[in-house]
């Protein structure tokens, strides 16, 4: 019994051991900046953020702004964690999960306070000498906003284009 334990510890430590003659892959990661449309399909945004992905794993962290016009502006924040089916692909899709949370600033003084999960679904592509551009879509639904103890179940979609460095 312990022969067959001590070999079954040595192919399980042959097998997880890193070969020092492969390096390890390196994170790819950039700082970017996007231009847009959301939280409804006629208010232009703008924003940037940051993204590292290691493997098919990666995290996203982004801040953007937009306006309807002066009437309404919305500040908010997401951190996602994104997954990438096939990260060998010089251009991949991702899908992503977190949480969003920002404001709604009223033009009448009212500030509105607001958290929701988001989900993204992108597809990153390299452009005019190798600059990295993404487009994505955003959804957030539902809404809980603190400063008023109410939840909205009126969906928040955001379709971005960014550029990355």
């Amino acid at each position: 019994m312990k022969r067959i334990l001590f070999l079954f510890l040595l192919v399980c430590a042959n097998l997880l051991a890193e070969d020092p003659f492969i390096p390890a892959p390196k994170a790819k990661t950039m700082i970017y900046v996007t231009t847009g449309v959301g939280p409804l399909l006629i208010t232009p945004s703008v924003g940037a953020g940051y993204r590292s992905r290691h493997g098919s794993f990666g995290v996203d962290i982004s801040l953007s702004t937009s306006t309807l016009y002066l009437i309404v502006s919305e500040i908010q924040g997401t951190i996602d964690l994104t997954y990438t089916p096939t990260p060998s692909w010089d251009n991949p899709f991702y899908t992503g999960l977190g949480i969003a949370g920002g404001c709604y600033l009223s033009r009448w003084g009212g500030v509105t306070w607001s958290v929701s999960p988001d989900f993204v679904v992108g597809k990153e592509f390299t452009g005019f000498f190798g600059v990295k551009q993404f487009v994505e879509l955003r959804a957030q639904v539902p809404h809980w906003s603190p400063s008023e103890n109410d939840i909205s179940l009126f969906p928040a979609t955001y379709m971005s284009y960014g550029i990355g460095f």
